[in-house]
């Protein structure tokens, strides 16, 4: 499941909130996966539309993967480039 959301500061400044889980209904040995709650990360990203259909973003992203008795916990920034075509 991913939720996202465009902000528009201005007509060319944008910030995007998003968020992203997996959910695992039953156990999987092969993917070394967990019934329930797989993954959840939540992020947010700040684009400068150069023209609507290309602008670059930075951003940070927050992540934490359950495996088997262990959480991980990363944050992590992201840099990048949107293109529509």
């Amino acid at each position: 499941m991913e939720f996202e959301y465009d902000v528009l500061i201005t007509q060319r400044l944008v910030l995007q909130p998003r968020i992203e889980t997996n959910i695992y209904s039953q156990n999987d040995i092969n993917r070394d996966v967990q019934s329930g709650l797989s993954d959840f990360e939540a992020g947010v990203r700040l684009r400068y539309e150069v023209y609507r259909e290309l602008g670059p973003y930075l951003g940070v992203e927050w992540s934490t993967s359950h495996e088997r008795s262990t959480v991980i916990e990363t944050t992590r920034w992201v840099a990048g480039v949107q293109v529509w075509f």
